[in-house]
């Protein structure tokens, strides 16, 4: 749908972004750098365990 005040033009923006997923080692390797001391690993928002089977890699840094 055409935006008010553009004389009935579409207008589509676009950008380009790269994802890169990071594995656990390499997130420990950086939060250890940072100097956190402890890391707890989450496999989902309800804090299940991380397994092979987990769409989430969540990490809780102290």
């Amino acid at each position: 749908m055409p935006k008010p005040g553009t004389g009935g033009i579409e207008e589509t923006l676009s950008a380009a972004s790269e994802l890169r997923f990071r594995t656990l080692d390499e997130l420990t390797r950086v939060l250890k750098y940072a100097g956190f001391a402890r890391i707890d690993w989450y496999g989902d928002w309800s804090r299940a365990p991380v397994d092979e089977t987990s769409r989430e890699l969540i990490a809780v840094a102290h």
